[in-house]
């Protein structure tokens, strides 16, 4: 296994994707705790690595078909997809459990955003900004959404906010 893909993670989670990785190999099964799965899934989200993030997110439905974090991440990875419409009913049932969950909120403005749903996106991205949680990831996907509806003068208020939380962002630059 190639350690490089966790040089930027800390050892826990090195330690608990290997964990998962081996007991998937071994073809065993071996517990873990919600908390650790959300963030071997989060891993393989953040890694682009679909196959695994499904393997991740099929065992931990087995553990914990009612936990939150697990039906939002199976609404995730049904987005990556493209299975936006099952994507979008795991998500509006997990907004009306939790109404001010942050990553439900940002994830229903992915799934409006795929969907073309510009005004949607729009509003769920504000409605995920509240908490202040990863300001510069939503400032960019309201200034791209305000781009798509050609209202460029919103766009660069938000490319402009996404700068400060970010001043080295060449992407957003």
């Amino acid at each position: 296994m190639n350690s490089d893909r966790f040089e930027n993670y800390g050892l826990k989670l090195k330690n608990l994707v290997l964990r998962f990785e081996t007991m998937i190999t071994d073809n065993r099964d071996e517990y873990f705790d919600v908390a650790d799965l959300e963030i071997v899934m989060d891993f393989y989200l953040d890694s682009n690595d679909v196959i695994m993030l499904e393997k991740a997110v099929s065992y931990s439905e087995l553990l914990f078909p009612d936990a939150v974090p697990v039906k939002l991440r199976k609404a995730q990875l049904l987005s990556i997809k493209g299975a936006l419409d099952a994507a979008l009913n795991i998500l509006k049932d997990l907004e009306q459990i939790e109404p001010e969950n942050s990553d439900v909120l940002y994830s229903l403005g992915v799934v409006f955003s795929q969907m073309e749903d510009h005004l949607l996106a729009i509003e769920y991205f504000q409605k995920a900004s509240l908490d202040n949680t990863d300001l510069e990831a939503i400032y960019i996907n309201l200034a791209q959404e305000y781009r798509a509806l050609n209202q460029l003068e919103n766009a660069i208020v938000y490319y402009k906010k996404a700068l400060k939380e970010n001043p080295d962002d060449d992407a957003t630059i």
